[in-house]
């Protein structure tokens, strides 16, 4: 199988005067892109009537006289200038879009025997391999930045399964079925860059980088089955027991190595290497909430002032680490044992009763060197904050010996007749851990075994790449023996285990009608309820602390022009400080921005990472460790997988169904359904999500109260209906019309069917955020309404720019950011995108050639009506100038025509 996919890319990228380095702005204003209220420049990007510019020339206001870094212009050189001004801000950033093509080669080989040695035996044996290539992934972010870039990510897959099965039958009512397996699957997420490893280390702000040095992944999972079960008919009874033994492995060969990579990177972050306005001459009729922001941040890329130079580096052994670049070898083990009992009883001829019990036992990973660590002490929320955690070897959580899941179900034909069925059970579920959450969130960042070096000092310092760039690596004397107990203070992240990690378990019940009727015709009602509990999720245990210890007041008092003693304390001798400024004073220029947004949870983080020779500024300040978060070895982010989420989902399902006959058969099906729950995205990469993306809304706004995240699910689909029929027009040699047709007019009017489907589904629902990091530092929060209603939003024509937005301007007007130290009121999952539909259609028709041949033609019709079906808008976030656009984020695609042909003989 070779298929060719194109789908349309956006990169961001610097418009030519801004990489240039001439910074232009709206005076008095704010720059905004094409296509939205207070647009500054048209489609073109060429500047509006009216808009009065302001512009600063940044490689001459380097006060250090260096100018325009080269190693940068000589990367903005490979990008392209930009063909779209709907993005970015319209002045200075814009997008550059084209389609990118993405190519999958798919080989796959199946050997098969099936074998009957005798009345009572009998096997089959399966082995298959193959290979599934995709060069420039998209599912894993991986198109070509632009045209004459080379892919971010090539996938290649190996695929390898044998199952061999045997079945004895001694007696009419005896069976039992012997099954065992092997499934491998190997996945290398690769840079099919050749010349990776010299690309320019750095990560560019804003904008998107042509190449990367990053080096890649591999993983091999490997699943041994072992299997039995025995079915025995007594009586009235069916009685079935078995076992069903797993053993997976999961080898992981990483590049990634925690939040870093064996390869360097240097990011130009003006929090660590600040931009003084008054020092590099940002204007001061500059709009400062915004586009000072993207100012400070143009000036450190163009200028080439980095940040945070880092790297990952892997264990040798216990006594040293291995040169850099080496690479993540990790193995791990996830042993399954699960048994059942399960009995159907034929209580009447007209009632059946199945009833059983499963034992699911879930073990801890387990690692052949025992290299699995965890924390010496109790380190998730609610414990005491603690900054000499040390890892040590252990099992990452308990193993779980007692999920018990009972199930009962029973079947009435109360009118003994055979045509009407009434159906009720329930059922104990648990699920499994997927393995990938584990070696991406916790192996790869042990203590010891990996270590994640992050120089900020010469950033701090002002450091420029053309004074070339430290280079990272393990602090002298430092063995992996001796980092299990990391430094007391360190701006890195890290993931854990709760010790009281349980398995995850849902709750199902249901009951329905099933009844059939004329014309081959069978009617269902059914009510599908689930409650899920102890639900795989996380949160970050270092949520800065605002409001217990005065920093919100102080924060608020800043805010307001005043002087806050405790805001002046915690920045004493900070290096930043003019000559008789006091630490309010400092907060107001260099984070104007941030007290615009009253991000004041952004602010106690950053102040608790500042840094004085090394050691945390606060604490030489007088401060205690944990005044801002309770794990500063790790203020980055502590996180912690855990089982405390929940959901609740409610259905009422009813059906028209016809079965096969006369050349027609059609399903009708509806559904009336609510998904609440407190975390919704895939658990296979669970994890927390930070910032202001869709899934962000998962993560916990407060560890200490989850209820606040409850509400309706990222999929929740409030109606759906769907529909499928096939049907063979009743024309031709063997049907109603023209059964004694021959030859041409068999051939030209005979053997036409249509097939198809029908969806028509409610909008899934999205979340507003303000823009500020009001409440946490983790998640941005989510915006304030007092008269939004649900259902406000619908696709419409702006009638000032033409473009579609999902909120007008009035409404968009009614949108506000929560105080310092409140929750927008409108929390997750508030709106409601546009409903989806969606109808396929396909025209077969068959040509009888001979009695044993025949040709099949078949036309496709995709997206039938060429109906769009809208995503996310272009942006969610009140405080960004395209929120509430929904321009041309269409999900599905257009419609599509395709012919097939097939010869049968």
């Amino acid at each position: 199988l070779h298929t060719l996919r194109t789908r349309r890319q956006q990169s961001i990228v610097y418009t030519d005067m801004a990489r240039k380095g001439i910074f232009r702005y709206v005076k008095g204003g704010r720059n905004l892109p094409a296509g939205v209220p207070g647009a500054s420049v048209d489609s073109n990007g060429n500047v509006l009537p009216g808009v009065s510019l302001g512009s600063f020339n940044i490689g001459a206001s380097d006060p250090q006289g260096f100018g325009l870094d080269p190693s940068v212009q000589a990367e903005l050189g490979r990008t392209p200038l930009p063909n779209d001004f709907t993005s970015g801000d319209g002045l200075n950033l814009a997008a550059f879009n084209f389609s990118a093509h993405e190519f999958e080669r798919q080989v796959d080989f199946v050997v098969k025997i099936d074998h009957t040695i005798s009345t009572h035996h009998s096997i089959f044996g399966r082995w298959s391999h193959g290979h599934q290539n995709t060069v420039a992934d998209i599912v894993n972010g991986g198109l070509a930045p632009f045209p004459k870039s080379l892919p971010v990510v090539d996938t290649r897959r190996t695929p390898r399964n044998f199952s061999f099965n045997y079945r004895w039958t001694p007696t009419a009512t005896l069976t039992n079925e012997l099954i065992a397996g092997m499934n491998r699957f190997g996945f290398d997420f690769a840079n099919p860059d050749p010349n990776f490893a010299t690309n320019p280390a750095f990560v560019l702000n804003d904008v998107t980088n042509p190449r990367r040095n990053y080096v890649g992944n591999k993983r091999t999972l490997t699943t041994i089955q072992l299997a039995d079960n025995l079915s025995l008919a007594r009586a009235s009874h069916t009685y079935k027991t078995g076992i069903n033994f797993r053993y997976g492995r999961h080898i992981d060969t990483r590049g990634s190595i925690g939040i870093l990579d064996a390869s360097p990177t240097i990011d130009f972050d003006p929090s660590v290497n600040t931009v003084d306005p008054a020092t590099f001459g940002i204007p001061k009729d500059i709009n400062t909430t915004f586009d000072q922001i993207t100012a400070q941040r143009t000036i450190n890329n163009l200028l080439g002032r980095y940040g945070t130079v880092a790297q990952g580096f892997v264990a040798a052994n216990a006594n040293a680490y291995a040169p850099a670049g080496t690479l993540l070898h990790f193995d791990s083990r996830f042993p399954e044992y699960d048994s059942y009992v399960q009995d159907s009883w034929k209580l009447k001829p007209n009632l059946t009763l199945d009833y059983g019990v499963r034992w699911e036992i879930r073990l801890s990973p387990r690692n052949t060197r025992n290299a699995i660590l965890h924390p010496d002490q109790l380190a998730v929320f609610g414990a005491a904050p603690s900054n000499t955690l040390a890892w040590v070897p252990g099992p990452l959580y308990r193993d779980q010996w007692r999920n018990f899941g009972p199930s009962v179900g029973v079947a009435w034909d109360p009118y003994k007749s055979g045509k009407t069925v009434v159906r009720a059970n329930f059922r104990l579920a648990y699920d499994r851990i997927n393995t990938f959450s584990l070696s991406s969130g916790i192996f790869q960042g042990l203590p010891g075994m990996t270590l994640q070096v992050s120089d900020q000092s010469q950033g701090q310092a002002g450091g420029r790449l053309r004074n070339g760039t430290p280079t990272v690596a393990p602090p002298a004397g430092v063995t992996p023996q001796t980092l299990r107990q990391p430094a007391v203070f360190s701006t890195s992240s890290i993931t854990v285990a709760d010790p009281d990690l349980k398995t995850p378990k849902t709750y199902m019940w249901s009951f329905g009608i099933q009844h059939e009727l004329p014309w081959k015709m069978v009617a269902e009602a059914d009510y599908i309820g689930h409650k899920g509990s102890d639900l795989y999720g996380g949160y970050d245990a270092n949520q800065v602390n605002i409001s217990s210890n005065g920093f919100l007041d102080g924060f608020n008092t800043v805010k307001a022009g005043g002087d806050s003693v405790l805001i002046n304390q915690l920045l004493t001798g900070d290096t930043r400080l003019k000559a008789g400024e006091t630490g309010s004073q400092l907060v107001r220029r260099l984070f104007s921005s941030t007290l615009n947004l009253n991000s004041v949870a952004a602010l106690a983080q950053s102040l608790g990472q500042r840094t004085r020779g090394g050691k945390q500024q606060i604490t030489l300040n007088g401060f205690s460790p944990f005044f801002f978060q309770a794990y500063p070895q790790f203020t980055g982010a502590f996180n912690v997988l855990d089982s405390h989420d929940y959901s609740t989902y409610h259905a009422l399902e009813v059906q028209l169904q016809r079965r096969f006959s006369g050349g027609l058969l059609f399903q009708f099906a509806y559904t009336w359904a609510k998904s609440l729950d407190t975390r919704s995205f895939d658990p296979t990469f669970s994890q927390v999500r930070r910032g202001a993306s869709q899934s962000a809304s998962d993560t916990p706004y407060s560890i200490g109260n989850r209820r606040l995240n409850y509400a309706r699910s990222d999929f929740d689909r409030r109606h759906v209906f769907q529909s499928h029929y096939v049907w063979e027009l009743p024309f031709g040699r063997g049907r109603r019309f023209g059964q004694s047709w021959n030859g041409l007019a068999d051939r030209v009017a005979g053997g036409w069917r249509l097939s198809g489907i029908l969806i028509w589904e409610s909008g899934h629902p999205f979340t507003v955020y303000s823009g500020g990091n009001t409440f946490t530092n983790v998640v941005t929060s989510p915006a304030s309404c007092n008269e939004c209603f649900p259902t406000m939003g619908h696709i419409q024509r702006d009638p000032g720019t033409g473009v579609n937005f999902y909120f007008d301007a009035n409404q968009r007007a009614m949108f506000f950011l929560p105080p310092p130290g409140q929750l927008g009121n409108l929390g997750r999952n508030f709106f409601s995108l546009p409903n989806d539909f969606n109808t396929d259609l396909a025209i077969g028709k068959t040509v009888r050639l001979t009695e044993r041949t025949n040709f099949e033609l078949r036309f496709e019709i995709q997206n039938l009506t060429n109906t769009s079906q809208y995503g996310f808008l272009d942006s969610s976030t009140i405080t960004s100038g395209s929120f509430g656009r929904a321009r041309d984020a269409v999900s599905n695609g257009s419609r599509k025509t395709q012919i097939g042909a097939k010869f049968n003989f």
